[in-house]
């Protein structure tokens, strides 16, 4: 075995043409596979990061009804009791940070010009310890910027892409118009206090932040909350599902609690097609690369037609020229999956330590401002086998058309 691993080798150093080209095929095949889905899963897992930090909380409690609307998000079956839940489940529940939030549909008016926002209500102190927006303001003095908005009369905060979109700035005035809960129009006017990147869309590109009772007061909402956010402080984790639990025992049927993969199962689910999309893809690369091998080694077959017969006329059995042609595959996946590793790592090591920034780009408004790679070291070995699958698959049909040459008409052709 060892003389036909060293025949097999010898003969992909002797013809370094064509075990170049074939080499190339696997090694561009493997480098797409490692890129792509060192992209996408890193995009899916931005995302899902930045919706957890800032909006999507461990778990949540709707009212009911609210719950298929929530993303309209309706000034209707509102939670009109928050306070005396929030109470009731830090008494029940241990380590558990719990905070309010009013959400809403309404517009900025900025001179003559209106944009649509999303208003995120929320309460200064017990948000930042659920979602801790503050980390996300563009400011190197954060927590004086975030106090300023805490304490200040008709503050708010506001996302950097839609500052951009109206041109203002800290300090300026804004208008904010929205339909009450009682269908009437209000609008009052804020000043910026700090502008925010927290790289999730929906924010940066659309909200506009103020205090719970601000937000209240605008929407005429006596005080009634959209949703409550539930997270564990300090070190205490446990399975979102769990916590869930906790929460349904102690709350009353009229409303209801959901982890965030209930919250998130649109985009997850769309998530999970779009992976079955991409083992599509990858499937189509194998192929390219099994057709690629395939076709150089039947290439080489045909050169070494002499060399193949005599072999056999020296007594080499068939199986050995099959296994011989096998090592020789092996060898060309495994360089070529090498050589995909060397070229793919400096760029995965950018994406994932430094991100690919989207800032000032029109793709902000559908994506994060930032994307960074999420690469798992089993797809080096996953692209290994890989690499060795597609060598040795497309060397199996020249192998088994090698040992079917007529060996004398072979040798005495010219």
């Amino acid at each position: 075995m060892k003389g036909l691993i060293t025949l097999s080798f010898r003969n992909v150093l002797r013809h370094k043409k064509r075990s170049l080209l074939t080499i190339l095929s696997v090694t561009i095949g493997i480098f797409a596979l490692v890129m792509s889905s060192t992209m996408i899963n890193g995009i899916d897992e931005t995302t899902i990061r930045n919706y957890r930090k800032t909006m999507t909380a461990p778990v949540k409690i709707f009212n009911t009804d609210y719950f298929n609307e929530r993303n309209n998000l309706p000034l209707e079956n509102l939670i009109s009791d928050p306070d005396q839940i929030i109470t009731t489940l830090k008494s029940k529940i241990n380590h558990v940070e719990i905070t309010k939030r009013l959400n809403f549909r309404g517009r900025i008016i900025v001179d003559i010009n209106e944009v649509i926002c999303n208003v995120i209500g929320i309460d200064p102190a017990s948000d930042n310890r659920v979602f801790n927006l503050k980390n996300d303001i563009l400011d190197e003095n954060k927590g004086t910027v975030y106090d300023n908005f805490s304490n200040g009369e008709n503050q708010c905060l506001i996302g950097h892409d839609l500052a951009r979109i109206i041109d203002g700035a800290i300090g300026d005035e804004i208008i904010v118009y929205t339909r009450t809960v009682n269908n009437a129009h209000n609008a009052v006017s804020y000043y910026i206090a700090g502008i925010l990147n927290t790289g999730n869309p929906e924010i940066d590109s659309f909200s506009v932040v103020l205090k719970f009772a601000d937000a209240s007061i605008l929407a005429d909402s006596s005080g009634y909350a959209s949703e409550i956010d539930l997270s564990l402080n300090g070190n205490y984790k446990i399975n979102s599902e769990l916590l869930k639990n906790d929460v349904i025992h102690n709350i009353n049927g009229t409303v209801s609690a959901y982890t965030w993969k209930e919250q998130l199962k649109e985009l997850l689910t769309f998530f999970a097609m779009r992976k079955v999309a991409q083992k599509l893809i990858i499937v189509f690369l194998l192929i390219l690369a099994v057709t690629g091998v395939t076709n150089t080694m039947l290439m080489a077959v045909f050169e070494r037609t002499k060399e193949i017969s005599t072999l056999s006329a020296i007594g080499m059995k068939n199986h050995r020229i099959i296994e011989m042609f096998i090592y020789e595959g092996i060898i060309i996946g495994i360089t070529g999956a090498l050589f995909a590793f060397i070229i793919s790592t400096p760029p995965i090591l950018y994406i994932c330590i430094q991100g690919i920034s989207l800032v000032n780009s029109d793709l902000t408004q559908n994506m994060p401002s930032k994307i960074y790679g999420y690469f798992d070291f089993s797809y080096y070995f996953y692209a290994v086998i890989a690499a060795v699958f597609a060598a040795v698959t497309g060397t199996l049909y020249p192998a088994l058309r090698a040992v079917r040459l007529n060996i004398a008409q072979v040798l005495r052709s010219k």
